[in-house]
């Protein structure tokens, strides 16, 4: 904090958070004693899927800006064009009434849709209905802190992969992963072997794009 107020003081600045979720006032308060001196005219700018997150930072309802979620027609638009990239007009037809039903489940939320589309890009049809009857679309988003199309998205995962994707979590938020140094740490711990290098650098752009 003395950093950010020592490179701030006496500047106009605009702050970005981005995807927060701390609800815990006193953080916040930490952070608006460290900009305290800034210039007239500074503004704070957070983005957050959790209303209360704003409320806590003191913020008006009048100085919140709520996203609408997409409509049914750019949610379909956003799947097709990731679920259905490369496919021929007969698999779209086939795979429609499916992926409009997957599309509803999404509720106008755009990461899911976009999730959801990634990854059926090459699912069969009986795997396209699988996700539709999955049981995750039921999980409560509030209690387990995450939508059910992630959920989907990691599940669908080899139990090895899931492994390596989980050990990720050891990074700090927007860290610049290496790539080859990640399968190296991967190796370390034992969840991959020495051998076929080339093979776990598609893995890792794979699961990279979960």
């Amino acid at each position: 904090m003395r950093k950010i107020s020592k490179r701030a003081s006496g500047k106009k600045i605009l702050l970005v958070l981005d995807d927060v979720w701390i609800e815990d006032l006193s953080n916040w308060e930490q952070l608006k004693a460290s900009l305290k001196n800034n210039s007239t005219g500074s503004r704070i700018l957070v983005t957050t899927r959790n209303e209360r997150v704003g409320q806590a930072m003191g913020s008006k309802s009048e100085d919140m800006f709520i996203l609408e979620r997409l409509s049914d027609d750019k949610c379909w638009s956003l799947f097709c064009h990731l679920a259905f990239f490369e496919r021929t007009k007969q698999e779209r037809e086939n795979l429609e009434g499916i992926g409009r039903k997957i599309v509803e489940r999404c509720n106008g939320l755009p990461l899911a849709v976009k999730t959801v589309g990634g990854l059926l890009r090459f699912k069969a049809k009986e795997q396209w209905q699988s996700i539709l009857d999955s049981k995750m679309w039921e999980i409560e988003e509030v209690e387990k802190g995450v939508s059910p199309s992630l959920l989907l998205s990691y599940y669908d995962l080899s139990p090895v992969l899931r492994q390596c994707f989980s050990y990720c979590a050891i990074f700090p938020k927007d860290y610049k992963i290496e790539r080859d140094k990640l399968i190296k740490l991967w190796m370390a711990q034992g969840f991959v072997k020495e051998t076929g290098i080339k093979e776990w650098r598609l893995w890792v752009k794979n699961i990279l794009t979960r």
